[in-house]
């Protein structure tokens, strides 16, 4: 697995909105990742965190925790649906954290081992303050067959 560094260079070189809205990769481990946002970029008109970037920063922590926890995809991974509900206004720094669970991925490498292709739901929380604002849901495809294309490969030149 990549090195905190590594897989934040290449989460901005890879979806540079990432880097626009100013997100801090904190922790990456298998299945596990926590990112932080800054207030001042991602401030919107009412003195809150704009909406968008909650929904981009959930959608990039649950989409690398599942690259996390499935390497062998190769970032070969699609969200297919999502789902965020706002409970409370973020009016400082946000944290976005989100884990897969043994249950989720022992699931979803079932399927990967039958079809070369599976599908995992992953939950993310979003905190200022330690008190949660948001709460994702997001449902990603991950494909491991081989392709002609290495355009997701984190290795391309």
């Amino acid at each position: 697995m990549q090195n905190l560094t590594q897989l934040q260079y290449w989460l901005y070189e890879h979806i540079p909105a990432c880097q626009a809205l100013g997100l801090v990769l904190q922790q990456a481990e298998a299945g596990k990742v926590t990112l932080s946002a800054d207030f001042a970029i991602n401030r919107n008109h009412h003195g809150t965190i704009f909406g968008g970037s909650q929904s981009l920063m959930a959608t990039a922590c649950a989409w690398l925790a599942v690259h996390t926890q499935f390497t062998q995809a190769q970032g070969n991974i699609v969200i297919r649906q999502s789902h965020i509900r706002y409970l409370a206004p973020a009016n400082d720094k946000i944290v976005a954290s989100c884990q897969i669970l043994p249950e989720q991925k022992h699931a979803c490498q079932t399927m990967l081992d039958k079809k070369d292709k599976g599908k995992i739901t992953v939950l993310c929380q979003l905190s200022c303050h330690k008190q949660t604002v948001a709460v994702f849901e997001g449902e990603f495809v991950i494909n491991t067959a081989r392709s002609s294309s290495d355009k997701y490969n984190h290795d391309s030149k």
